[in-house]
């Protein structure tokens, strides 16, 4: 790992649903630090760099789904002091434009950029 890096520039490990389809690779779904997002679409696919062959970088556009170790869903009664309670489910959710690798040798994904 890259020591020059703040903490906020190093990759960060993250788990990944992916579809292997048509000689190619396409995320669905990843989790990143406990949060689970749904990929919308791919805006980017190419090798990663010199510096690490065979290596894929990814640009995902995503939506945080509620998950069911969420926060966001947690029980809230009304009238509890607590704020609102909470409705399930991804929609009006704000989207994000995340930059994730693959290394096929390892089978390891990384987030690498927001």
């Amino acid at each position: 790992m890259d020591e020059s890096l703040s903490a906020a520039e190093r990759p960060e490990p993250i788990d990944v649903v992916a579809a292997f389809s048509g000689g190619g690779l396409k995320p669905a779904l990843l989790v990143w630090r406990r949060r689970r997002y749904r990929v919308k679409a791919v805006d980017d696919a190419r090798p990663w760099g010199a510096g690490s062959p065979g290596v894929l970088r990814f640009r995902l556009r995503v939506e945080e789904e509620l998950s069911p170790w969420s926060e966001k869903r947690a029980f809230r009664p009304p009238n509890s002091g607590r704020g609102e309670a909470q409705a399930g489910g991804p929609r009006g959710a704000a989207e994000d434009l995340l930059e994730v690798t693959f290394d096929p040798r390892s089978l390891h994904w990384h987030l690498v950029g927001r």
